[in-house]
């Protein structure tokens, strides 16, 4: 069984963030120019606070009937997900996002944050790991 630190090697170390403070419409033209779906939310001293998801955006400014270029990212941010550990295998990541009804898994070593994983990201493992068996 796959490791997922292997899953987080293969993608590229640079993560898509933004501070909590930021008006979430600039989180919106980040997320547009740097073709992404959700953005990683670091606090003080890179402190990992959640993730802002073009979904969560829709909904929760939705629901608020707010407009956007009223609320920050800390208004709409997701902070309720599963988390995993760097040594946890990709079946067992993948059982955690349908369990929690997620599209995304935060990965840690102890406590330092690691990164995040999509369920895109696990799919894909699992369908190349299926192709290389077959």
């Amino acid at each position: 069984m796959e490791k997922i630190s292997v899953l987080l090697n293969q993608k590229s170390p640079n993560f898509h963030t933004i501070g909590p403070t930021e008006p979430l419409d600039d989180a919106l033209h980040r997320m547009a120019n740097e073709n992404t779906d959700h953005l990683i939310v670091l606090g003080d001293n890179n402190c990992f606070m959640g993730i802002l998801s073009d979904h969560e955006i829709l909904a929760k400014s939705l629901m608020k009937k707010i407009p956007v270029q009223n609320l920050k990212v800390r208004d709409v941010l997701e902070t309720r997900f599963p988390t995993a550990m760097i040594g946890d295998t990709v079946e067992k990541c993948i059982r955690l996002l349908h369990q929690h009804k997620s599209r995304f898994l935060a990965v840690f070593d102890n406590f330092d944050f690691r990164g995040i994983l999509s369920v895109d990201d696990l799919l894909d493992a699992l369908l190349s790991r299926r192709v290389e068996l077959s």
